[in-house]
């Protein structure tokens, strides 16, 4: 058969002495690729096993392999010692084909991490390292693993920190993993201090010496993740400065940090400059109204951003204006998460209008905001209008089947011929749960496009996979154009009759 390629032995209860059996295994096994760990009780001898099983031998194993072959070699002659030894040392390499490694939540703290650092600097494969909820990591801890980050430049492209109180200096070092600009100082400054112990060391005078143009390898790091780490102002401000010249980072998650409305202007600054940064997730972070005016101002001109997510931010309806006008210039923008922001009829209103003029967005969440029927009626030509749209999220949102209306009666006109929806009403996702009246609503308007359709308003426990295959189709349809689409488009499902399943 295949071999195993993935591994998830997530809330299992295993102990150090599993990890290090683990461990032993994973040194002479290359086709496992992800082995997730997570909320298991390995503990720093556990952790610490996993990471030495990523390091080449120890000398401690060279000089043991020795002894062995010495003794096999009494007794069976040259070519038995020679087998004794490479039997040994293959037992003891290094692992060479993991690339994914979950440890969240298993107890770590220093002797993992020194052997993490040791481990990436020879490592070549690991490409993903999760470490988040493991409070015993703390700032002196994650330091070595950004300095053996700067130093050596390993292969790791996602590096995940959460809730581990990190503070602003870590963030400093981490923004100086990503300067490239640092980069090229630091790299500068250890070809001097060579040059110059060198001219020392030969009795010539070391500031008459040219130092050659240093050679660096930029940093290849992708995705970072630091929730819930009481990051401020200041580690913004290094992570911006750092992202203004990085051309690698795609992806930087910043949740529930308190970093206030200085540090989204340091964040927004850095959008004016970066084109790489694909997803930015600022949830909870103390955003205001002028937060969302100096980011606004960023949206319009940025070109790269793809996801933002600022829910759970009380920027008031004022500041949700200020992001929506960014909405008819941006082009890039595919997913904008708003849940929580404290929005109010009047911020429903200046999104909504602005959303019919944006061709770019396809996901959009605007739940929890209190927008009231009067808010839910000003999406409806929006959603009508806005044909890129695939997914709007607008549950629990304090309106009823007579907010609703507005929306379902301008979907219903949208798939006339000649509208600018049409056809495309069929990929739409509306979610109206937690709405009174609205969790039952069946449009015969709307679907999901999956591998069968289903013409029901979705729920929140559905979409995370908590009931599989909840949905059921609708009984009937009350537009003939939405039937024959339906029985004209392939799906493997039960052509209707009647208008009935």
């Amino acid at each position: 058969g295949h071999p195993l390629c993935a591994l998830d032995l997530a809330f299992n209860q295993v102990g150090a002495g599993g990890a290090s059996r683990l461990a032993a295994a994973l040194r002479t096994n290359e086709a496992l690729a992800t082995l997730a760990l997570n909320s298991n009780p390995l503990g720093d001898p556990g952790g610490a096993a996993l990471a030495k099983c990523l390091m080449p031998p120890s000398d401690d194993v060279h000089g043991q392999a020795v002894k062995l072959a010495a003794a096999a070699q009494d007794k069976g002659g040259k070519d038995a010692g020679a087998a004794a030894l490479k039997r040994h040392l293959h037992l003891h390499r290094k692992n060479q084909g993991l690339t994914h490694l979950n440890l969240c939540s298993c107890a770590l703290g220093q002797a993992t991490t020194r052997a993490l650092a040791g481990a990436l600097e020879t490592c070549v494969t690991l490409a993903a390292l999760e470490l988040s909820h493991n409070p015993q990591l703390g700032s002196s801890e994650v330091k070595q693993l950004a300095s053996t980050l700067r130093r050596v430049k390993p292969p790791l492209q996602v590096l995940s920190l959460g809730q581990m109180v990190l503070g602003d200096d870590v963030a400093a070092l981490f923004g100086k993993v990503l300067d490239p600009k640092e980069d090229a100082l630091a790299a500068e400054a250890e070809a001097r201090r060579i040059e110059v112990a060198a001219a020392e060391a030969n009795g010539m005078d070391p500031t008459k010496i040219v130092v050659p143009k240093a050679q660096w390898k930029p940093c290849v790091l992708t995705t970072l993740h630091l929730p819930h780490n009481r990051l401020l102002s200041t580690s913004a401000k290094r992570l911006a400065e750092a992202l203004a010249r990085n051309d690698s980072l795609t992806a930087l998650s910043l949740p529930m940090n308190p970093l206030g409305p200085r540090g989204a202007g340091h964040l927004a600054r850095m959008l004016l400059a970066n084109s790489t940064l694909k997803k930015l997730d600022v949830e909870g972070c103390g955003f205001n109204e002028e937060a969302c005016l100096e980011l606004g101002r960023a949206l319009e001109l940025n070109s790269g951003l793809e996801v933002l997510e600022m829910s759970e931010n009380h920027v008031g309806a004022h500041g949700v204006r200020h992001l929506a006008a960014a909405l008819p210039h941006n082009k890039s923008l595919r997913t904008l998460r708003l849940d929580g922001v404290h929005a109010g009829i009047v911020g429903a209103e200046f999104f909504a209008a602005n959303l019919a003029k944006n061709r770019g967005l396809a996901h959009l969440s605007f739940a929890n905001n209190n927008i009231r029927n009067v808010g839910a009626a000003c999406f409806a030509p929006a959603l009508a209008l806005n044909t890129r749209l695939q997914g709007v999220d607008l549950s629990f949102n304090a309106f009823d089947e007579q907010g609703a209306a507005p929306i379902l009666r301008a979907l219903e006109e949208a798939t006339e011929p000649g509208c600018g929806r049409d056809h495309k009403v069929l990929n739409l996702h509306l979610d109206l749960t937690g709405n009174p009246g609205c969790e039952g609503l069946v449009s015969p308007f709307l679907a999901r496009a999956k591998q069968r359709w289903d013409f029901v308003a979705s729920t929140k426990r559905a979409r995370l996979g908590e009931n599989p295959g909840a949905f059921k189709l609708a009984k009937s349809f009350a537009n003939p154009r939405i039937k024959a689409a339906y029985n004209t488009a392939g799906h493997n499902a039960a052509p209707m009759q009647g208008g009935v399943w």
